[in-house]
């Protein structure tokens, strides 16, 4: 598939809409868990980890990017993170709309080989 068609325009979106997801929901996953500055402090610690680990393996010009199977496996485990942090502060509902757009992403993907 071509990188101008229809279905990788999708990709790219729905890439940079769960990628961002994933940071809300782990800053306010931590925000939450601690009243106050420290929970402040817990939700930028987490924020700070998932950027630090998806700039290591998941960006797209790291030196380090995971290819094939193993960034499929890292991003599953980073989405996964991402709705498990959205059921804990916002239900089963947010968490379960967040993985399934997760979900037709990755399948996305995996049919325009783009991982």
């Amino acid at each position: 598939m071509t990188r101008g068609g229809a279905a990788y325009l999708l990709h790219a979106v729905l890439a940079l809409g769960v990628e961002i997801a994933v940071l809300v929901a782990v800053f306010r996953l931590g925000s939450t868990m601690i009243p106050g500055w420290a929970g402040l402090v817990a939700g930028l610690f987490l924020l700070a980890c998932v950027i630090v680990l998806w700039a290591r393996w998941g960006a797209p010009k790291s030196g380090h990017r995971l290819k094939g199977r193993p960034l499929l496996v890292f991003k599953t485990a980073i989405f996964s993170l991402g709705a498990a942090a959205f059921w804990a502060v916002d239900g089963t509902l947010v968490a379960m709309i967040f993985a399934v757009i997760c979900v037709l992403h990755l399948a996305l993907a995996v049919a325009i080989d783009a991982l």
